[in-house]
């Protein structure tokens, strides 16, 4: 039986929102996933960013509409989604997404070599290519 404690860690774990749920346009690469709040798609990507612009998929947005889309929350579903392995060894959640590792302190997301908190996906797409050089594969949460 969980105990109380493990009941509020776990819902903790899939909690859907993050300390700073809107994306600021200084914040966006192409091909960042993120999910607007208008629309019939749950997820979108970034298609072109510009000097005033930032195009999602067919819509072109004007650098101060960011309010139109919002960052994707990271949690344990969207991290094992990505095929990230849960780590046992630690007193806290813990995850290796291809040699990155993150883990869940205090309540937010962070990623172990930065000590930065991961605001959500586009930013978890960020820290991964300048980590590792290379886009993180999230084909599995497009349709693409």
């Amino acid at each position: 039986m969980k105990t109380e404690f493990e009941l509020n860690e776990n819902e903790a774990l899939n909690k859907t929102d993050v300390s700073g749920s809107v994306i600021l346009p200084t914040e966006i690469r192409i091909g960042n996933i993120v999910k607007l709040i208008y629309g019939q798609r749950k997820y979108t990507t970034v298609t072109g960013v510009d000097s005033e612009h930032l195009y999602i998929d067919e819509i072109t947005f004007d650098y101060t509409e960011h309010s139109e889309f919002e960052a994707i929350p990271i949690s344990e579903e969207l991290l094992l989604k990505l095929n990230a392995v849960k780590l046992d060894f630690k007193d806290f959640p813990s995850f290796n997404l291809f040699g990155m590792q993150i883990n869940f302190v205090n309540g937010l997301w962070i990623e172990y070599v930065s000590r930065v908190e991961i605001t959500g996906l586009h930013h978890l797409q960020n820290i991964f290519f300048f980590r590792n050089s290379e886009e993180l594969q999230i084909s599995s949460l497009t349709d693409r």
